[in-house]
């Protein structure tokens, strides 16, 4: 029996990497001052975490880092949604600088919808 995006959505979430672990316990509960889920789909894509919000993707890339996501790439921007590549190595090594960074990344994306801050 195949399952449901819903259903691959729901297993991902409940085995997240331990970089993506470390990334939604700082993307969880607006603590960057926005709302994120975690492994949730848009289209036939399954990402790891999007502010629908702010239209932002972010993609923890571990072992699959350095495959082609110019699919996932190009049907997110057709749908007006940015997203951000971060590789695990990234995250395990500076994860306060990796934050600052994203913070960053949110305060455009509000500046560039009109979302008040």
């Amino acid at each position: 029996m195949q399952q449901s995006i819903q259903q691959k959505c729901q297993s991902l979430s409940a085995h997240l990497s331990l970089a993506e672990t470390d990334l939604w316990n700082i993307l969880s509960n607006c603590q960057l001052g926005v709302n994120f889920l975690c492994k949730t789909s848009i289209g036939e894509f399954i990402v790891d975490f999007y502010s629908p919000e702010i239209k932002l993707v972010i993609q923890c890339d571990g072992q699959f880092f350095g495959i082609d996501t110019s699919d996932l790439d190009n049907y997110l921007n057709s749908c007006g949604i940015r997203i951000v590549h971060i590789s695990s190595v990234a995250i395990r090594r500076n994860l306060e600088e990796l934050v600052s960074n994203l913070m960053w990344d949110i305060h455009i994306q509000q500046v560039e919808l009109g979302v008040e801050i």
